[in-house]
């Protein structure tokens, strides 16, 4: 198990990636581990970062099963570029009616591409912006509704 090891990679198995992999840690010793931690007083509760339904689920049944807290967030990556989480079923794992796991996602505007960070030219001025400031000040300075003199 590695949590979003396939992204946008092949899904069939390759023994050779499994090896380089290393030495895995279980989801029972993440549990323990995380309740010790809760016990002693040093973290209140744990969550989980780019891990996917699978790991998720795995670690609130292990947990539950071995009387510790499970996990009350997960954290991926998330944004209207990045909408994985929407079709690898983490969205549904994470909702009250299952796990009742809270969501955070990060990178929110792509590492700035939403931004326009890397563009060649700036974009274009908001139209939202320009031009308000006189029409903004003819507000305050003829109001008019419930408060139709200024004082």
């Amino acid at each position: 198990y590695t949590p979003q090891s396939n992204w946008g990679q092949s899904l069939e198995f390759n023994p050779e990636v499994q090896d380089m992999l290393g030495p895995q840690t279980s989801f029972a010793e993440v549990a323990e581990a995380m309740g010790s931690l809760i016990k002693a007083g040093k973290i209140r509760s744990w969550g989980m970062c780019n891990d996917n339904a699978y790991g998720l689920a795995a670690s609130v049944y292990t947990s539950r099963a071995l009387g510790v807290p499970p996990p009350c967030v997960l954290q991926n990556d998330y944004s209207l570029l990045n909408r994985r989480i929407e079709e690898n079923g983490v969205s549904e794992a994470s909702s009250p009616a299952m796990e009742n796991t809270g969501f955070m996602a990060y990178n929110v505007l792509a590492g700035g591409v939403l931004t326009g960070k890397y563009l060649k030219e700036p974009a274009a001025i908001d139209s939202f912006q320009a031009g308000k400031k006189e029409a903004a000040l003819r507000r305050f300075r003829e109001p008019r509704g419930r408060m139709d003199e200024n004082g």
